[in-house]
């Protein structure tokens, strides 16, 4: 009897043991899952830039190394060449350039209407409606210019799905190489560049005012509003990659508030936090534009994460209560499964 009780504890601490490598494994292989997801989205974008025919987005990765791998091949073969030739000079050396300056001449050599709807799509007007609003063009032509920034590799889409009613709509937000053309066209990064049209629109608060506002605003409806400058320990959220602290604390749950003045890597923490804690990200802005701001940055945050969000925002100007916030869902196409 006793040595039965003995090897059946023996044989529950295999057990046991076995289930953590299985969850270690598990945990492993989602995180590398994640990564490759990433680096196949950046692949793609160079051959959207620089391989614009070999381009469809059924590309795998190791469709897009040999593609860029033959490319790169073609490349060093002509500069081989070009470097037997003696010069007009006489100089045999030839300049490379970096990645940043071959966008902005691929830049510089796109039309100037694209040129345009690009500029505004990256402040912000992200959607057909309202890119066709500020540039005074048809629907039909926005779609038609959105398209093209798309296929050029400047943009990339998501489908954002109103939760309420309605259908569901496309984001525009930066490629990597949109990014890139931010700083050129609008002489700043792409989340400080939005900060200051939102300044320029007079439309602009800080956050602490916003905070403020916001918490002022919701306290009527709700029974437990804490805001993190008066509780940091109760705004805080703990996650699998560390933590995090809301700006509020309503009714159990956390809510942030955004004047657009954060950069990517803070907004893509709050995105992980918020999603892992309570399975949806709730955000406050400024106002109407400020909310097109913050669904194209939440895009870009479920294009890069791997995952659809689900979504509640409002500006402060609207707020009365959390469940009368705008609900969306962002989708995120699922990740392909590598056998």
């Amino acid at each position: 009897m006793f040595r039965r009780k003995h090897k059946v504890a023996e044989l529950e601490a295999h057990v046991k043991q076995l289930s953590e490598y299985v969850e270690r494994f598990r945990q492993e292989r989602d995180l590398l899952a994640k990564r490759l997801e990433v680096i196949e989205w950046r692949l793609k974008a160079l051959i959207k830039v620089y391989f614009p025919s070999r381009f469809h987005n059924g590309l795998s990765a190791e469709e897009c190394i040999t593609i860029l791998s033959k490319g790169l091949q073609h490349v060093a073969e002509v500069l081989a060449k070009a470097k037997s030739m003696p010069s007009p000079e006489g100089s045999e050396r030839i300049e490379s350039r970096g990645e940043r300056e071959r966008v902005y001449e691929r830049l510089e050599r796109l039309d100037d209407e694209l040129k345009e709807a690009l500029k505004h799509a990256l402040l912000g007007y992200c959607t057909v409606n309202s890119l066709a609003k500020v540039l005074s063009i048809s629907s039909h032509k926005a779609k038609v210019m959105l398209s093209s920034l798309v296929g050029s590799g400047w943009l990339d889409a998501l489908k954002v799905k109103p939760l309420r009613r309605g259908e569901a709509f496309d984001i525009y937000f930066p490629s990597p190489y949109g990014l890139i053309a931010c700083e050129k066209l609008l002489n700043a990064s792409w989340t400080f560049a939005q900060a200051q049209h939102l300044k320029e629109l007079k439309q602009f608060i800080s956050d602490e005012e916003l905070i403020d506002m916001a918490k002022e605003r919701l306290k009527h409806a709700h029974e437990h509003v804490v805001s993190v400058k008066e509780d940091p320990t109760q705004c805080l959220i703990r996650y699998t990659e560390g933590s995090h602290k809301a700006d509020l604390l309503i009714d159990g749950k956390y809510v942030e508030c955004e004047s657009l003045a954060n950069d990517l890597e803070q907004t893509l923490r709050m995105c992980r936090a918020l999603h892992e804690a309570q399975g949806e990200v709730i955000v406050i802005v400024p106002s109407t534009h400020a909310i097109r701001m913050m669904l194209q940055r939440l895009c870009l945050a479920s294009w890069r994460l791997g995952y659809s969000l689900k979504v509640r925002i409002a500006h402060v100007n609207e707020l009365s209560h959390l469940d009368a916030m705008r609900k969306y869902i962002i989708l995120r196409p699922p990740k392909k499964v590598q056998r």
